[in-house]
Formats: structure tokens, sequence, C-alpha cells
């Protein structure tokens, strides 16, 4: 039995397979969602490591107990999107957010590494990348503690395309073995045909031989660095260069212009020079005066100036960016299960609220009936609540919706064969409620028509069965203290 299921409602399935049940949980007392895990005895080491080791680019572990040979687990609920959801809703990453993504996961490896953990399975959808560009290595059901002086594995474990030759029973897995898994996974978000400066770098991460790979995650990092530097300033000589080019073009064509309509004064004819052709070769001629081009000083050429240049140039922008709804196609669904694609928003008077709030103008709600401590809501009044379905097989479903959480207030409305990229909007009235604090809360539940809860994205940020919208009256405070 687990001896945590008391502590935690359980929310979705995220998992079921061989190695053991994944689930998402929530905390009615902390009113926080954490993931709970099944797990094999053998890993018990692992994670009572975790437990004690406190990393950003680790998932925090919060309990770790054994019962009845198993290991359970709860640990950080982290929002956010897999690699492999970024290659399918944006087709990889450019070079730097990839490179800031690898030195990231060098990071966690370098932890994991001091501590004799070797992942054994890293790959796009155990990597997680949060909405603040906070990269993430999960899942670590396969790995295992380094022992030295063994052959092999005991086990033959890993992902085909991303375990290294020696998973399969040619050698030992060791630190070297995740450096091949994490060249391959970096190879695949920049894609096939990628040959800019990490491309070398990737490729000594991927040899098949142990021996000719970086031995250390710390020298993966020290030559990114330094390949990185040597492309800043070849990418800084070169815009010199074209720029020193154009001005020297620019200088050259001028002159030709200048000097080109400059005609000698003893070739323009008038009244006062003109001479028979009889006399004019007897006479003696002197030369024509010679013109030479204007010299440009070196001190006229501007040059940039490449310390300058590289100091302002701008820094890299965050690696996740939270999707906005002029952005829907970028909007991934839930990566434990496609299935649960969903995608809402909620819009109040023309409004749309990202952040869990919103606001209702003064010169709206001051034109409603009140009194001295009450404002009254409209009888016609409503919020919207639109419905996409992101995924690709049509949905059924139930959305009920209540007003500060009375049960009086719900209103249920039915989703039938939704198609795939279809909307569906719903009016949810708020009329005659009377707001004495200002304020009231929109609750909205998604649900399968069994009843099981759903999960989704709401506005671009992750949400498991729930959600909701506190909606303000502006400028309410004032209006209550000028009526006292």
């Amino acid at each position: 039995m687990n001896p945590l299921q008391f502590l935690y409602d359980t929310v979705d399935i995220i998992k079921d397979d061989k190695n053991g049940k994944v689930s998402l949980v929530y905390d009615k007392v902390g009113k926080q969602f954490y993931v709970m895990k099944e797990r094999n005895l053998r890993t018990a080491e692992i994670y009572s490591r975790l437990k004690k080791t406190e990393s950003p680019y680790l998932p925090e572990i919060y309990h770790a107990v054994e019962s009845d040979g198993k290991f359970f687990i709860v640990e950080e609920f982290i929002q956010g999107r897999t690699l492999s959801e970024i290659l399918i809703y944006n087709n990889g990453l450019d070079e730097k957010k990839s490179a800031e993504v690898l030195k990231q996961l060098c990071n966690a490896l370098k932890i994991l590494h001091a501590q004799k953990i070797i992942h054994r399975d890293i790959k796009p959808s155990n990597v997680m990348v949060t909405k603040t560009g906070a990269v993430k290595l999960i899942d670590f059901s396969i790995s295992r503690i380094e022992k030295k002086n063994r052959v092999t594995d005991t086990d033959f474990l890993g992902t085909r395309g991303y375990a290294p030759p020696e998973q399969y029973g040619f050698g030992q897995t060791d630190a070297r073995s995740d450096i091949y898994s994490l060249g391959i996974t970096i190879q695949k978000i920049l894609g096939e045909n990628y040959d800019g400066y990490l491309k070398k770098i990737l490729a000594k991460c991927t040899e098949l031989n142990p021996e000719n790979r970086y031995q250390s995650v710390e020298e993966i990092i020290a030559d990114i660095d330094k390949k990185y530097f040597r492309h800043k300033i070849k990418k800084a000589a070169k815009k010199i260069f074209l720029a020193f080019t154009a001005i020297l073009l620019s200088s050259l064509a001028f002159q030709k212009f200048y000097y080109s309509d400059k005609i000698p004064a003893s070739e323009v004819k008038t009244e006062s020079n003109k001479i028979e052709k009889s006399t004019l070769s007897t006479q003696p001629q002197s030369p024509p005066p010679k013109y030479e081009p204007k010299k440009v000083e070196w001190s006229e050429i501007k040059i940039p100036d490449t310390e300058n240049y590289l100091k302002t140039e701008q820094p890299a922008p965050k690696i996740f960016e939270t999707n906005t709804l002029e952005k829907k196609e970028n909007v991934p669904g839930v990566r434990s299960d496609p299935r649960l694609n969903r995608v809402c928003t909620l819009t109040l008077n023309g409004n749309i609220y990202r952040d869990g709030m919103g606001e209702i103008p003064a010169d709206i709600w001051k034109t409603w009936e009140s009194d001295a401590e009450t404002v009254y809501i409209p009888q016609n009044f409503f919020v919207n609540l639109n419905l996409e379905n992101k995924d690709p097989a049509p949905l059924d479903m139930v959305v009920s919706a209540k007003l500060n959480g009375r049960q009086d207030t719900e209103k249920i409305f039915h989703v039938t064969n939704l198609e795939s990229g279809q909307y569906e909007n719903f009016q949810i009235p708020i009329g005659g409620l009377a707001l004495s604090n200002g304020s009231f809360e929109v609750e909205i539940w998604l649900r399968k028509n069994d009843g099981t809860p759903l999960a989704g994205f709401w506005n671009g940020k992750q949400f498991a069965s729930k959600f909701g919208v506190k909606i303000y009256l502006r400028d309410y405070a004032k209006w209550k203290y000028r009526k006292k």
C-alpha cells in the first residue's frame, strides 16, 4: 500500500508502465500540485540521494518512502514543456537557445555525476523547459549508481537511438554514457542540417568509443564558452570587414563620379580661343594638367569598435516564453497525455485575462446599482469562456462554472463532438451577484462525461481539472472610502 496516498487527492494518471505508476496529485492543505511516483526498490538509493540534493536543474524531492517492496516518491510538479513537445510545436530550437539548454543540462549532470549517479535515459521527453527558461532533467527510473571494476551493466536499459553502445552490453555505463545521450538530444533539437559552432562539440559527445568523447561535462562547458567566443569574434570581424569594404567602395564610386566631368580648360571651346586648323598644328601645345584623385586619410574612415560592439550586443532571449492567444498554434498539450490537449480563454467586456485575475473598469461598474456597502452586478452581465480542442480526435466533455464557490450559482455546459481546431463559446451569467468586498471569482471545472477530471492549458498556463479568475472592481476601495 502507498502510505502517501492519504495525504493527496489523485487528479490524473500521467503514466503507468513497467517502471511504475506516475500520478498528478493535489495537496488540499498546501493547495499545491505534486507528482507522485511508484518505483522499483532498486531506485531507492538514487532517490534518497536526490532528496538530499538541492539544484535548480533537478526536480525537488519532498517524500521518498519504502512500503510493501516498492518505493514511493513525491516530487515537484514542473510547469513547462518537454524538449520533445518543443520539437513538435516549434520545430526545435535555434543555436543560441540550444547552447543554453546544453549548458544547463551539463550543470545537471555535473551534480549527478559528483554523486556517482548515471541517468542512462537522457532524451527530449526527459528534459523540461519552464516558462522562465530554466531547464530540468527528469525521470530517474532506470538510473544507476556507478560501480567501479565492472565490465558491463547488469541491466541493458535505455531508449534506442539515444543510448550509447556500452549501454547494450558493450561495456559499463559511466559519465561518458550520459554525455553521448546528451549530444544526440541536442542534435535532435538543432536538426539534421545544423552546421554551426556546436557541431564539432556534439560530434565529440557522440563518438562510439567512450575514450574519444568528452571525459566530463566540465570539458563540454569550457569548450562551449571557448567556441562561442571564437564564433562571436568571427562574426564581428566579418561585420567590420563588410563595413570597411562598403566604405571603400563608396569612396571609389564617389571619386569616379566627381572627377568624370572634369575636362581640361584647354579643351573647352569659346569664341575667344577659336584657332584656325592651319595654325593649330604649327603652334606648340602644352600638355593638359594632371588631375589626381583626392586622397582619403585613414583617420577619415570610421571602423566599428569591436570591443564596444561585443559589449552592446543584446543578451539572448529566454528559452521558453509564455504562449499568447495570438500564437495559439504553439500552445502545447499536457505533456503526459496528448488526449488532454485543451486550451481555454476567459474574456470579460472584451478583455482577455491571462494571469488569473482581471478588473472591471470603474466607468462600467459605477453605473450599476449600489448602496453604501454593496455593488450589485446587473442581471444581464456575463463572462465568456472559449474552449478550443487542440487534439486530433473529437472532444466530449462537461464544463461547470461557479461563482465564489457557491453551489447554487453552478452552471453546467455539455460539449459534444467538438472537432479538432474548433471552438466552443460559453456565456457564464454573473448577474445579480452582490459585491461587498469589490471582487468575485469564477471557478471552472473540466470533466469527462463520467465525471473524471481533465487537465489542459488556460491562456498558455497549465492547469489540472480546475482553474479560475478573480475579478476586481477597479477603484472600489476609493469609492467605498468616499461613501463612508
